[in-house]
């Protein structure tokens, strides 16, 4: 089991987890909204994440100079130049790809959403100089959510429905309260470092409460959404959707069970991989 954790650790380090998951929520995406998508967005979704993800962690490492609480942080220190090297061939690789899209509504969203990112990744550069005043987990989750869907709500033909709408506002809250239940079991590793996640903003235990009382009130607009299907993937998707609140919750409400030899990460990280499930249908 020890051997196991180590190797999901090492996957976690490179953000080939996070990867998975946004692939999965695509996957999600494209069967809810009955669309297929041009083949060469898979990869662009994939290096677009990577590349995200590991310039934040190497923000993070250059700013505490490897002597980071957080373990994945000193593993982007130690292979700083290897992920910058990484970093600028697949940069120019999706441009490649991006320039490819022959739907030109596409491009100028991806020109937009690059411009939120770079704008977030300034503020968390001078972090000493600009105060970002929303929680750092809303904004990664807003990235995260509008980076995977943006393409197939673009490429849809028929209206967005109000259901849809919810979905969307859903998979927000649950990819902000999985950030923020992280920042919850990391809160002294982010209290050393000084990080400005939720957990060290609010505190601890109000950030536990107020994690729990949103994926409440998800979970209950989940429920009242069944009232609304309209087919088996509308159904299935609610399902799941259930079952990822159903695991955040109960991860949150016992913590010491899921710290654990780091099991919150293995099921905040594994839980965005269940939307892939809905390939089947």
């Amino acid at each position: 089991m020890s051997g196991l954790i180590r190797r999901f650790r090492f996957l976690r380090f490179l953000s080939i987890e996070v990867v998975s998951d946004a692939m999965a929520v695509g996957i999600f995406a494209m069967k809810w909204l009955r669309i297929n998508p041009p083949l060469v967005w898979w990869p662009v979704l994939a290096i677009s994440v990577w590349i995200i993800y590991t310039t934040d962690h190497l923000i993070d490492a250059w700013q505490l100079r490897g002597k980071s609480a957080i373990a994945r942080h000193r593993f982007h220190h130690t292979h700083f130049r290897s992920f910058i090297v990484s970093i600028v061939f697949l940069s120019f690789g999706n441009l490649f790809l991006i320039s490819s899209f022959s739907d030109i509504r596409i491009v100028v969203f991806v020109i937009g959403l690059a411009c939120i990112v770079f704008a977030y990744f300034t503020a968390l550069f001078l972090k000493n100089i600009i105060r970002i005043t929303l929680p750092k987990e809303l904004i990664v989750a807003f990235i995260f959510v509008a980076g995977i869907w943006f393409a197939p709500l673009l490429l849809t033909n028929r209206n967005m429905d109000l259901l849809t709408v919810i979905i969307l506002f859903i998979f927000l809250g649950l990819a902000f309260c999985e950030g923020a239940m992280v920042s919850f079991f990391e809160y002294q590793q982010d209290s050393i470092d000084l990080h400005t996640s939720f957990a060290v903003q609010y505190g601890k235990e109000n950030s536990r409460s107020m994690i729990q009382i949103l994926l409440f009130i998800l979970l209950i607009v989940n429920l009242f959404l069944f009232l609304f299907t309209h087919n088996d993937v509308e159904v299935a998707g609610l399902f799941i959707l259930l079952f990822m609140h159903l695991l955040l919750l109960l991860t949150v409400r016992y913590p010491a069970f899921f710290n654990k030899n780091g099991l919150y990460r293995i099921v905040g990280d594994s839980v965005f991989l269940l939307p892939g499930l809905l390939y089947w249908l």
